[in-house]
């Protein structure tokens, strides 16, 4: 089995290997591992086809590191990375296309959690086109203040900052209209929740699931904007397990729903508060978590959960999984490295030694 890793000029952010040296730690950790990896970035629809063309679909898998790629030509027109790999019939880790593009569009993903029962703070949803009906639209929508205004096709926190709250309905209109005129997409506007973020992680791998659960919680403010997702972790915003037996209750059962109704694949990481009656609810559904290590969130919550190892050791493990989970989906072959050190493997030795830090 060969990995590809295929990203997409000037996409990188919202892939799982945010930078070159992310990227070359990775790919290294792999190749240690006995797994044969090669690296391509593309600039278009034309140079990805004329790649995959190079390529053979029947023993390569495929990371797709962006959600796109540029179409040919000068537009600022995109299609789908995973949605071309699909076509040329490649095996490809995580989420499909279908489901990546409800996850990146956060209307979409929250109005098919709601319809399936799952709970999600009250939203509305304001296009383009309805910049001189935002008015109606939040009335109608009978939201309950404060709410939280934010792009729907951005990941990252892109348009998002302590300053995105509104406590009235005039001051929510006026940020709505400055989001559509500085990003010209639609714009959610949810209820805002107070108190910090929970975040976890659910990683399939075969008929096994691990989820990892944690709290976020920053120095400054409780909206995790795009600034504050750059911040030094341990002095400026810290991690925690989850450890209230009521909230971890919940999760299980929340977690495989969520899956179910994505028909998610591999691995996803949702974000939630707690509502004043202690349920929580959905806000965000990521099928691409970035995998930076001392920096991303998912890194973090490796780390979090598996306090006794160091960190190099849980960030092996981590990249193991990754590889593992999809080439175990696909009925690939793997090096016995990634059988033996994943975070499955980890998961075993804790419960062994008694220090359940997550939920199984």
């Amino acid at each position: 089995m060969k990995i590809a890793i295929i990203s997409s000029h000037g996409h990188w952010a919202d892939g799982w290997l945010t930078d070159a040296k992310t990227l070359a730690y990775f790919s290294d950790t792999l190749s240690k591992n006995g797994l044969v990896v090669e690296a391509f970035e593309v600039a278009n629809l034309k140079a990805l086809t004329h790649l995959l063309q190079q390529l053979d679909p029947h023993d390569t898998l495929v990371l797709p590191n962006a959600y796109v790629v540029d179409k040919d030509g000068p537009a600022a027109e995109t299609v789908w990375l995973v949605e071309v790999l699909e076509q040329f019939q490649f095996k490809t880790i995580g989420s499909n296309s279908a489901t990546l593009q409800q996850l990146l569009q956060k209307q979409t993903c929250q109005q098919l959690l709601q319809t399936q029962g799952i709970p999600v703070p009250s939203f509305a949803v304001v296009h383009p086109s309805d910049q001189g009906q935002v008015d109606q639209i939040l009335q109608q929508a009978q939201l309950t203040y404060p709410v939280i205004a934010k792009l729907t096709e951005t990941s990252s926190g892109i348009g998002l900052d302590q300053n995105s709250m509104a406590h009235d309905p005039a001051a929510a209109v006026a940020k709505v209209q400055a989001l559509l005129q500085a990003f010209q997409q639609p714009v959610i506007v949810e209820t805002y929740l107070p108190g910090h973020d929970i975040t976890i992680a659910q990683i399939k791998a075969g008929d096994q699931t691990l989820r990892l659960a944690t709290h976020i919680q920053l120095q400054q403010g409780t909206i995790m904007g795009q600034k504050e997702r750059a911040l030094d972790w341990d002095t400026q915003r810290t991690m925690t397990p989850v450890e209230d037996p009521a909230l971890l209750a919940q999760i299980p059962a929340l977690l495989s729903n969520i899956w179910t109704a994505l028909a998610a694949q591999d691995l996803i990481r949702i974000d939630g508060k707690l509502a004043p009656n202690g349920q929580l609810h959905i806000f965000d559904v990521n099928g691409f978590p970035g995998l930076k290590m001392g920096q991303n969130v998912f890194p973090k919550q490796c780390d979090t959960c598996f306090p006794d190892y160091a960190p190099h050791e849980v960030y092996e493990a981590m990249i193991n999984t990754i590889i593992w989970t999809a080439a175990i989906r696909h009925e690939l072959p793997v090096p016995p490295r990634l059988e033996a050190y994943n975070l499955f493997s980890l998961q075993q030795r804790e419960l062994v030694d008694g220090a359940l830090s997550f939920l199984s």
